[in-house]
């Protein structure tokens, strides 16, 4: 009888062991099948936390969810993504609120052709409160102002303050009279310490925008692959107003005016208030239909320390610095000097001068021509864009082997020896 009883007891023990082995498995696929909506601020903070750690989860957002308080959605640990699931702005931070964003999407749930009539809102829209953004925390796949004029699908910043520390913000798409694929500022201070700015479209500014008078200043970090389509461009960025942008490091690259007119690839430094300082960073390989394949200047544009300027296009052709008539490069001065500069010039009018004042015989050598026929050159306290010299043919003549007559030779002549 005692084996009888072993046996039972062990099948017993044995299904349930099979029964918990089993119950992880049903628990997880259960929660994963589950559709979370969330309408209040409330109910998208208890849907994040209820989500385990390391499971992925997606949280539909289906009214715009204002926040007047501090914030932070944090992600860590988690796979989470916060979709659209209704038109207009998705998240509003006002006056004295802020967000800050960690390990966390929030995705447009762009579904439409980029070009029909439809237009959302932007994904964070902050009407003077403070927006953050660390790493892994992405912004993406919003459509804004297809059907009329828009601002920001990515970000749009009025009267308020943005920092850029890590994270992602792209794939974010406005329509032709849109400003600011990426970020859109007005009256507003945005500070880029790292992330990216990518592959993000509008009619002027595909990065960003700058409208009124906006401080942004940009230590790392890169903004490239980005597009405007319009005609005044801004492939990368658009500084307008007297908005004032300042590049220490990080990388403008590979954006693009794509319009047959469309100017400047990289950078518009659009009004004659609008000021750009560059002493450090690169802009590369950025292309424009038009004027400004790097930057154009129609403000200010101060440039010193390491910044390099190299490998932009204009239709095909070298156009890096392209000042427009009476707009001339400032030179960085003391700790702002330039040390390590390079940068191409392309220059209208002014007799070919782009440094107007205050400048050496050495600091010619940090700039070339866009066009290979010219070449920089001091004068008189100014740097000028001049003829290159080009090859000299002469004659040496009525000479022997046993010599006599000693010649100069000049750099760059072609001597043709002729044995009488």
């Amino acid at each position: 009888m005692q084996p009888k009883r072993t046996n039972k007891f062990l099948n017993i023990l044995l299904t349930l062991v099979m029964a918990l082995t089993l119950l992880p498995a049903f628990t997880l696929a259960a929660y994963a099948a589950e559709p979370v909506n969330a309408g209040t601020l409330a109910e998208l903070q208890a849907a994040a936390a209820a989500v385990p750690d390391g499971q992925a989860a997606s949280i539909t957002i289906t009214r715009r969810i204002e926040m007047n308080e501090h914030v932070t959605l944090d992600g860590t640990g988690k796979n989470i993504t916060i979709l659209r699931g209704v038109t207009g702005d998705l998240f509003t931070v006002g006056a004295g609120g802020s967000l800050t964003l960690e390990n966390i999407i929030i995705d447009g749930n762009n579904t439409v052709e980029p070009f029909s009539t439809n237009s959302d809102g932007s994904l964070v829209r902050v009407n003077g409160g403070t927006l953050t953004m660390n790493g892994g925390a992405v912004l993406r796949n919003n459509i804004a102002g297809i059907a009329e004029a828009g601002s920001g699908a990515g970000v749009d910043l009025h009267n308020g303050t943005f920092t850029l520390s890590g994270g992602i913000i792209s794939g974010n798409i406005g329509g032709a009279h849109t400003i600011g694929g990426g970020i859109y500022m007005l009256n507003s201070t945005f500070t880029m310490y790292g992330g990216e700015i990518k592959e993000n479209v509008a009619g002027q500014g595909g990065g960003i925008f700058m409208a009124g008078s906006n401080t942004f200043t940009m230590t790392g970090g890169a903004i490239n692959n980005n597009t405007a389509y319009g005609n005044l461009g801004g492939g990368g960025v658009t500084v307008a107003g007297s908005g004032t942008f300042t590049m220490t490091g990080g990388t403008i690259n590979n954006n693009t005016a794509s319009h047959a007119n469309g100017m400047a690839g990289g950078i518009q430094v659009r009004d004659a208030a609008s000021s750009f300082i560059m002493t450090g960073g690169e802009i590369r390989n950025n292309t424009a239909g038009d004027d400004g394949g790097g930057v154009r200047v129609n403000g200010t544009l101060v440039l010193g320390g390491r910044a390099i300027i190299t490998g932009n296009t204009r239709n095909g052709v070298t156009n890096n610095v392209h000042l427009l008539t009476n707009r001339f490069i400032i030179l960085g001065t003391d700790y702002n000097a330039p040390v390590g500069m390079s940068a191409g010039v392309t220059k209208v009018g002014n007799d070919d001068v782009f440094v107007q004042s205050g400048a050496t015989a050495a600091k010619a050598a940090f700039f070339t021509a866009d066009n290979s026929l010219l070449r920089a050159t001091h004068n008189n306290g100014q740097l000028v864009l001049e003829a290159a010299p080009g090859p000299v043919s002469r004659s040496l003549t009525n000479c022997n082997a046993a010599g006599g007559t000693l010649w100069s030779f000049g750099v760059g002549d072609v001597w043709v020896v002729e044995k009488l």
